[in-house]
């Protein structure tokens, strides 16, 4: 039997974006309502795995579409090549400097809490066990994982994950220059209009 052929679906670069920014908020919202601890645990999971994910597929496609113009064609080639083989720690850092003279400052602010949230997202995705042994009165129990860090998240952090995700977002667009009377307006084509949703 034939294949079918694929169906192509073509989109604005910003589709996806809106889609992961209103993935989140619907999980947070989803949080808010939980009456299950361990259903907040999980809601934060995909919110701090999404809310990295928004930012690595703003830079991926922002700075993809940034080449394109007369003033950044020098860079499309090296830009290119490294959208595929560079990491986002790369690209957060790199590229801002190279396309605007000047960085996110990961040392304080914003940029800090980006570090922060990343890293627990690399824990999450790349958790393994600390092979642990406990004994609890007459039973020892061995090879136990130690899961404290997952078990402390909750609802704020998923709040702080979209949060942080849309200040980095903010931050590079402040740096491309980008006057804060252009800036909801800017908001709203990367983001989604549905981002003056406010968090209660």
């Amino acid at each position: 039997m034939p294949k079918k052929p694929i169906t192509r679906l073509l989109a604005s670069p910003n589709t996806l974006l809106w889609n992961f920014h209103d993935a989140i908020k619907w999980q947070i919202r989803l949080a808010k309502h939980a009456t299950d601890a361990e259903q907040k645990n999980h809601i934060a999971i995909i919110c701090i795995i999404l809310s990295v994910a928004l930012v690595e597929a703003f830079f991926n496609v922002f700075f993809r579409l940034l080449i394109e113009e007369p003033k950044f064609s020098h860079l499309r080639d090296q830009v290119l090549k490294e959208l595929d083989e560079s990491s986002l720690d790369f690209k957060i850092k790199e590229w801002p400097r190279r396309f605007f003279g000047a960085g996110i400052d990961f040392g304080k602010g914003v940029g800090q809490a980006f570090i922060k949230l990343k890293d627990t997202r690399n824990w999450l995705m790349h958790f393994t066990t600390t092979h642990e042994t406990f004994t609890q009165e007459t039973i020892t129990f061995q090879g136990m994982s130690d899961i404290s860090r997952y078990d402390q998240l909750n609802v704020k952090d998923s709040i702080d994950a979209l949060l942080t995700s849309e200040q980095v977002i903010l931050e590079v667009l402040r740096l491309r220059g980008i006057q804060n009377d252009q800036m909801e307006r800017e908001l709203d084509y990367w983001l989604g209009a549905s981002y003056k949703f406010h968090i209660h």
